[in-house]
């Protein structure tokens, strides 16, 4: 794309984030995990699994453009009017992260904010056997962690490497889209790469991995073919 290009949709407002803000605050007092701004419909948060109004006020298509786009990176605003979707993480400062999915549907604009606790699950917290600690011992080989959506698979992957973090003294390489928990090297060293933040795709990462002297590769997910391809070799 030319440099200097006129950003597409609408001006940035730091107001619409302070609203945005705000809005996310407030669910992260109520213990929601997910926070949904849908056009033409109320906000609303899901907590303990159910999904409730956090306010009567129906967002216009406009107004939601406006706010979600704001909290967009310029490369995620392109990404979104390009393909239709996006997906990155959001920080609030001083309260939480959210990984977030933004998409166009029939009525406008929607956006969904999924909360992301400060610190790595341990496996006791997501009620796992003690036995599942013992996949961290292997020095060779690969752990498949599998299951439908919202099952668990990024907390538990979180929970392992954060156990080898704490037991081993090697350097973990992940490759993440996006980042979502926020690993503090601390007997190992521990570098997060994003995709399209730090490299272009999984695969490109993956090609690379292997100059960067990691101990062990963390894949956040495995969609196409080259990229199970990689990992397996």
């Amino acid at each position: 794309r030319a440099t200097g290009a006129t950003p597409r949709g609408p001006t940035f407002s730091p107001q619409r984030v302070q609203w945005l803000n705000r809005v996310l605050t407030t669910a992260v007092s109520m213990q929601a995990s997910d926070v949904h701004l849908h056009a033409g419909a109320p906000i609303k948060v899901r907590v303990f699994g159910v999904l409730n109004d956090l306010s009567d006020d129906v967002l216009s298509a406009k107004d939601a453009e406006a706010v979600l786009t704001s909290a967009m990176s310029a490369e995620g605003r392109e990404q979104f009017y390009d393909e239709g979707q996006t997906d990155f993480t959001y920080a609030v400062p001083h309260v939480a992260r959210f990984r977030t999915n933004i998409y166009r549907q029939h009525s406008g604009p929607c956006g969904v904010f999924h909360f992301i606790p400060a610190d790595p699950p341990l496996l006791s917290d997501l009620g796992l056997p003690t036995i599942a600690a013992k996949l961290i011992n292997h020095h060779n080989g690969i752990v498949l962690i599998t299951g439908p959506s919202g099952s668990g698979k990024t907390s538990t992957l979180a929970a392992l490497i954060n156990l080898i973090n704490e037991e081993r003294a090697d350097h973990v390489l992940s490759i993440e889209d996006p980042i979502e928990y926020l690993h503090v090297s601390k007997r190992c060293i521990v570098n997060q790469r994003e995709v399209t933040r730090h490299t272009r795709s999984f695969p490109a990462a993956l090609k690379s991995a292997l100059r960067e002297d990691p101990d062990v590769v963390c894949i956040g997910e495995m969609r196409d073919l080259e990229t199970i391809s990689l990992a397996l070799s």
